[in-house]
């Protein structure tokens, strides 16, 4: 067999990695990955901002709706429901009375027809992750609830015609408006 001279590739030449290893990166290369991060890092930055003030609103609007639903069915099975805000654990539960004994002691927690489960709102985790009841004012009640008639009227603790409007307003700055006499729940 006749050699032509030419020593086989594998024996003189070594592969990249076994030249390269050890190297490390160029400060070029460094650069350019430090000059990458900070591009995507300054476009997330609105993008996250903007996710967290649209989560506040859903929660607002999300808690109108809420308050709508416990209005709309109080009209539709001529029970009273009420709506029981706890501030402090940072929750509200929708509640209705019992139609064939009737009061605010025999009332049973309604459940949410999304889930099927007791209709319990948790604020400040998950959906509502950063999202509080600051504030709460229903006028002439020494409780933390609103309830509505037959009618759609909004009530006060005691049972009572609601007169004058009641607000609950979130850490995001909006404002639930529930008016007196009528029961129209708006968003502000």
């Amino acid at each position: 067999m006749l050699m032509t001279g030419l020593a086989p590739a594998d024996k003189h030449m070594k592969s990249w990695s076994a030249v390269n290893a050890g190297r490390g990166f160029t400060l070029i290369e460094l650069i350019a990955v430090m000059v990458m991060i900070a591009v995507l890092s300054a476009s997330a930055g609105p993008v996250l901002s903007t996710v967290a003030s649209q989560r506040q609103a859903l929660a607002a609007t999300s808690m109108r709706k809420d308050i709508a639903y416990a209005r709309q069915l109080a009209v539709a099975t001529g029970s009273r429901t009420w709506v029981v805000f706890d501030t402090s654990a940072q929750t509200y539960k929708l509640y209705k009375e019992n139609p064939d004994n009737p009061g605010k002691a025999n009332r049973v927690i309604i459940l949410d027809p999304a889930t099927s489960k007791d209709f319990i709102v948790h604020l400040g985790t998950g959906d509502r992750v950063g999202v509080t009841i600051s504030s709460l004012f229903i006028s002439l009640s020494n409780t933390a609830e609103i309830g509505f008639d037959y009618l759609g009227r909004p009530l006060i603790g005691n049972g009572t015609l609601m007169t004058a409007n009641a607000t609950i307003t979130l850490s995001s700055g909006a404002v639930i408006k529930i008016t007196g006499r009528t029961g129209r729940i708006s968003e502000q």
